[in-house]
C-alpha cells in the first residue's frame, strides 16, 4: 500500500507545483504550502524506504496509518481540482474557502483537520 502512496504524493506534488501557473492571487502562498506539505509527506516515505525503518516511526505513527495519509492526499487532490475550474479569480477564491472549510468540519481524522486549519490560518 506504501508504493501506491508514494505515487499519488509524487502525482499531487507535481500537480501543486504547477498550480500557480493557474492562480495569481494570494492563493500562491496556500499553493506552495500545500506543495511543501505533499513533498514532507513524500520524504518521510522514502526515508522508511531508504532507511528500512518500520513504518512506525516519524511521521507514520501507529495513529496515522497509510490510509490517513491516502485521506489527506485525496482531500489535497480535490483541492486542487477545485482550485483549477473557474474563470475569475473571485469564483477560484471562494472554491477555495469552501474547500477548506468543508474538509475541516466533515473530516473526523485529527491529521487533516489540523492540516487543513493550518493552511486556511496561512
Amino acid at each position: 500500500a506504501t508504493r501506491p502512496l508514494y505515487n499519488l504524493s509524487k502525482s499531487a506534488y507535481t500537480n501543486l507545483c504547477t498550480i500557480e501557473s493557474f492562480i495569481n492571487h494570494t492563493h500562491q502562498s496556500l499553493s506552495s504550502g500545500l506543495a511543501i506539505l505533499v513533498d514532507w509527506i513524500r520524504t518521510e516515505i522514502m526515508d522508511c524506504f531508504k532507511h528500512q525503518l518500520p513504518l512506525d516511526s516519524g511521521l507514520l505513527t501507529a495513529s496515522l496509518m497509510i490510509q490517513l495519509l491516502f485521506k489527506l492526499l485525496k482531500a489535497l487532490a480535490t483541492f486542487i481540482h477545485s482550485c483549477q475550474e473557474g474563470t475569475n479569480k473571485c469564483s477560484q477564491e471562494n472554491v477555495v474557502y469552501h474547500h477548506l472549510d468543508l474538509h475541516i468540519r466533515q473530516c473526523s481524522s485529527s491529521l487533516i483537520q489540523g492540516v487543513f486549519s493550518w493552511l486556511l490560518d496561512r
